[in-house]
């Protein structure tokens, strides 16, 4: 998508998206820039952004015309990314802010629109609440990895391995929610650790599931060029460093 403009929003339920990037346009600009910027009246873009009301009918367009390329992806992501000066990320607030989540969401949704998606896997704690998210929007199967397993009933779960720096690393899934012939999308709230994906998606071939995509939203370029991603899989990383 040329410039990672949110240009799909008009078949992703407009409505409650663009209250969505008008709340993370409030954090950012006051009630007197977002009137110029949109034309609208301050005591309407309160209405909004409190939810007391929604646009409607042409107003919608209108707004879509002058907001959605305000919005990028790639900026949004920067813009709520800690870098210390070790360089080590904190890209927390990314999944704990939920109208960055949805937009995040639908923007994923339309990157594999056309993909035979089953099951969404959230592959670390970081992604749990952007894959749930999409797993809503899309009515499909959530799972994720877990370093430990769920319950003391072990044999109710499958597992994988992998060594990093001489030490091996276990993750698990539950054995009953992951069938043969899946197709899953894996989400990653970052790509910086291709052993560990390439363990993983030697685990999932073994099992005979198939990668259809990954959607990692920041990732190390060094990494991201390591990963063995499966043939016929689509795959996305919105920024690498």
């Amino acid at each position: 998508m040329s410039g990672k403009k949110l240009e799909f929003i008009i078949s992703h339920g407009e409505e409650s998206l663009i209250m969505d990037i008008l709340k993370i346009l409030k954090e950012k600009y006051d009630y007197n820039t977002l009137s110029k910027i949109t034309g609208l009246p301050i005591s309407t873009l309160n209405r909004y952004c409190t939810g007391k009301s929604t646009p409607k009918g042409k107003r919608i367009m209108n707004l879509i015309n002058k907001i959605i390329p305000m919005m990028d992806i790639e900026k949004i992501i920067k813009e709520n990314i800690i870098i210390d000066k070790n360089g080590y990320m904190d890209s927390s607030a990314l999944f704990l802010n939920t109208n960055i989540l949805k937009i995040l969401s639908l923007y994923a949704l339309d990157f594999f629109a056309g993909k035979k998606i089953t099951c969404i896997i959230a592959f670390d704690e970081l992604s749990i609440s952007l894959a749930t998210s999409i797993a809503l929007i899309s009515n499909r199967k959530l799972l994720f990895l877990s370093n430990s397993p769920f319950c003391e009933m072990k044999d109710n779960f499958l597992y994988f391995i992998y060594s990093s720096f001489g030490e091996n690393n276990v993750y698990w899934l539950p054995k009953r929610y992951i069938k043969m012939n899946e197709s899953v999308l894996i989400i990653m709230s970052n790509a910086f650790n291709s052993n560990k994906i390439n363990s993983f998606f030697d685990f999932l071939k073994r099992i005979n599931v198939f990668v259809c995509g990954v959607f990692s939203v920041i990732g190390k370029k060094d990494e991201w060029e390591k990963i063995n991603f499966p043939l016929g899989s689509k795959n996305t990383c919105l920024i690498l460093f």
